[in-house]
């Protein structure tokens, strides 16, 4: 009967919940700074879209996910029925930021479950904020 296909709605419906479809890198800090340009967002989104694999190939994106610049967000829109995981995006970030020589100046901080944040080292630690 129909019960089984609304139980297995209800089931499909809580695996979205669970694995949500858009994950970013919020860089709004150096930006601010100018220390990351637009520029450079720029070519973290070109760098992202050549580098992240699917099913183990580059450019292999489309129907999968789509890597957009909002302001000075880095935002991944994965689609419905694909899985990615936060964890790649956060590897990929620390490859980017090698590449451009940005790595001792950064940390990337999950902020929440789909996002992670380009965070300043703290140099000096004698100063609180």
């Amino acid at each position: 009967g129909s019960t089984m296909s609304k139980a297995g709605a209800a089931a499909k419906g809580l695996k979205k919940v669970e694995r949500p479809s858009t994950f970013s890198v919020d860089c709004h800090i150096p930006f601010d700074d100018q220390v990351l340009e637009a520029d450079i967002l720029d070519e973290f989104v070109g760098f992202l879209k050549e580098n992240i694999k699917r099913n183990g190939k580059r450019n292999n994106l489309t129907g999968f996910l789509d890597v957009q610049r909002q302001n000075a967000n880095i935002v991944v829109k994965v689609e419905p029925g694909h899985s990615f995981s936060k964890k790649y995006l956060k590897y990929l970030t620390k490859k980017f930021l090698n590449r451009n020589e940005m790595r001792e100046l950064f940390r990337v901080i999950s902020s929440n479950k789909t996002t992670y944040e380009l965070r300043y080292f703290k140099i000096d630690k004698g100063t609180e904020e």
